[in-house]
């Protein structure tokens, strides 16, 4: 019966998440959501049980653990390293035998970023902006660990935002580089500020 009421109070936790999140950023409630719930869940308790391990307290160990692994059974099925690593060689690879120059013998500014999308897309991602599983990669949100628009320069910060890429295009030729600059600098003139906390 005890086992039966933690689950369910695991259970309810992890719905009050998902139902947080649709009200407070419109979010679908569906399998996306759910993993991405999950996994915070996970990752909120693994460092609860390092506090706990500090300061000695075997009990609440024991109990988060238990929790960990009824979340874990709402989690897509993990691949073994050997299929994950199918992905990560065709990335490698396509880095090792990029050709710098295009067709028409014009050089080729393609980001790495881009032709990784390319690949994983294949795979499965839907460049939805979501958090989500491909063959046992974590993808994130573009605003927890970028945050920066290519296009605009905006800096987009939510309560998911973990750190700012401050690129400067340095790939980028010249003339480029500074239309790219200017157009910064004519949005940033609005005092366009994204804030989304």
């Amino acid at each position: 019966k005890n086992k039966e009421k933690e689950r369910l109070n695991v259970i309810r936790r992890d719905k009050a998440g998902m139902d947080q999140e649709h009200i407070d950023r419109k979010r679908e409630i569906n399998d996306e959501l759910l993993t991405e719930v999950v996994q915070r869940q996970i990752k909120m308790r693994k460092e609860s049980i390092v506090d706990f391990e500090k300061g000695g307290r075997e009990d609440l160990i024991e109990k988060t653990k238990a929790e960990i692994k009824i979340l874990e059974e709402y989690l897509p099925e993990q691949l073994s390293l050997e299929e994950v690593n199918k992905i990560i060689d065709e990335i490698c690879k396509s880095y090792e035998e990029r050709p710098y120059f295009k067709a028409d013998g014009s050089w080729d500014n393609s980001t790495c970023p881009v032709r990784y999308t390319e690949i994983i897309e294949k795979h499965g991602l839907k460049k939805n902006g979501c958090f989500q599983f491909v063959e046992d990669i974590t993808i994130y949100p573009f605003e927890v660990l970028t945050g920066k628009s290519f296009d605009t320069g905006i800096i987009y910060k939510t309560e998911l935002s973990y750190t700012t890429h401050h690129h400067n295009g340095s790939w980028i030729p010249v003339g480029a580089k500074n239309a790219m600059d200017n157009r910064y600098k004519e949005i940033l003139e609005f005092g366009f500020e994204w804030d989304l906390q």
